[in-house]
């Protein structure tokens, strides 16, 4: 994943669609914090949050 300097989503790799089951037209333009509030339990949310 790469954020521009407002933190906006701009490139995913298919690992990230892989892992995540999120699509770019899902994510771009968001903020990587706005993707956890979106979906999925607290493990998830912490699985995100460490891998950044």
């Amino acid at each position: 994943m790469i954020t521009n300097h407002k933190l906006e989503i701009e490139y995913i790799n298919q690992a990230f669609v892989r892992i995540s089951g999120y699509t770019g037209q899902e994510v771009f333009g968001k903020t990587p914090m706005a993707l956890i509030r979106f979906r999925g339990d607290q493990a998830t949310q912490n699985a995100i949050l460490s891998s950044l």
